[in-house]
Formats: C-alpha cells, sequence, structure tokens
C-alpha cells in the first residue's frame, strides 16, 4: 500500500486531522523562517549601526560608568 491509498481510504476524521496536522506544520515553518528573516535584518541593521565606531577603533557601546557618576552626581547644577 502506498501512503496516497491509505489517506484515501482513512476515515473523514482522520483525513481532517492529518490535514490539521500539515496546515500546522506549514504555519509553524513560516513564522521559524519569518524569524530567521527578522533576526537577520536586526544583525545587518546592528553592524551598520556600529560601523562608523568600529573604524575608528571605539567601542559603540553605552558610556563608561564613571561619566555616568558625574551626570547624575548634579555637577553645575546651582539653585535647584
Amino acid at each position: 500500500m502506498d501512503m496516497w491509498t491509505i489517506v484515501r481510504d482513512s476515515s473523514p476524521v482522520n483525513q481532517s486531522i492529518l490535514f490539521l496536522l500539515i496546515a500546522v506544520s506549514v504555519l509553524s515553518w513560516g513564522v521559524v523562517l519569518e524569524r530567521w528573516r527578522y533576526f537577520r535584518t536586526a544583525k545587518n541593521a546592528d553592524i551598520d549601526f556600529h560601523s562608523p565606531a568600529r573604524q575608528f577603533g571605539r567601542d559603540a557601546g553605552p558610556p563608561d560608568r564613571g561619566s555616568q557618576a558625574q551626570i547624575s552626581s548634579g555637577e553645575g547644577v546651582s539653585g535647584v
């Protein structure tokens, strides 16, 4: 017996379950491919964003804690 004969001779309930499983499988592969494209685009955008800083040998990350401490300490603010 081949696969098509088994599907054709099965009950309508079994055929509908098989169709549902195939549809969900196709849907899940669509989600996988969409997520792959999304993360590839995000990675490329990150590379494009950070490339000018990398050209000059600087890290384009957040500022160090020392500069944050100076800003938050309130230096230069008077009468507040």
